[in-house]
């Protein structure tokens, strides 16, 4: 997802998890490195690179989960989660699958929340394809 979003300026991030591709953001002059504060995480997990960035950059903060879900004044919250499966009634899995946990509890409806809040924020709820590009290609005519 970083890759896709460093021709954009002025990002500002809040995650509970940022990892490698924070240097992609950082590097390309996507974050905003300005505004105090713009871009916090509660948590890094990165190859050693990115530790070896954070240790000379000011640009990533650290804050408590709870910080992280408030929206910024002025900024929309793109509140963008993944998932491992929706039901036809529209009930998400994003830690189960067939009984078994896959990923930790997060904070997905807490970020979902934030966004409804957010003028102009937007939840946006990732879940993989089941189909292979060619079937999905075909069936829209491309």
């Amino acid at each position: 997802m970083a890759g896709a979003l460093k021709q954009h300026r002025g990002l500002k991030i809040r995650s509970g998890l940022v990892g490698d591709g924070y240097l992609d953001l950082l590097d390309s002059g996507a974050l905003d490195t300005a505004t105090p504060d713009a871009c916090l995480t509660a948590l890094v997990v990165g190859c050693s690179s990115l530790y070896a960035a954070l240790s000379h950059d000011s640009v990533l903060g650290f804050a408590p989960a709870n910080r992280l879900v408030e929206p910024i004044p002025g900024s929309p919250l793109m509140a963008i989660n993944s998932a491992i499966e929706v039901a036809l009634c529209g009930q998400v899995s994003a830690e189960l699958l067939g009984g078994r946990y896959v990923g930790a509890v997060g904070a997905q409806t807490d970020y979902f929340r934030a966004a409804r809040r957010s003028e102009g924020g937007l939840a946006i709820l990732a879940i993989p394809a089941t189909t292979g590009r060619d079937a999905l290609s075909e069936h829209l005519g491309l």
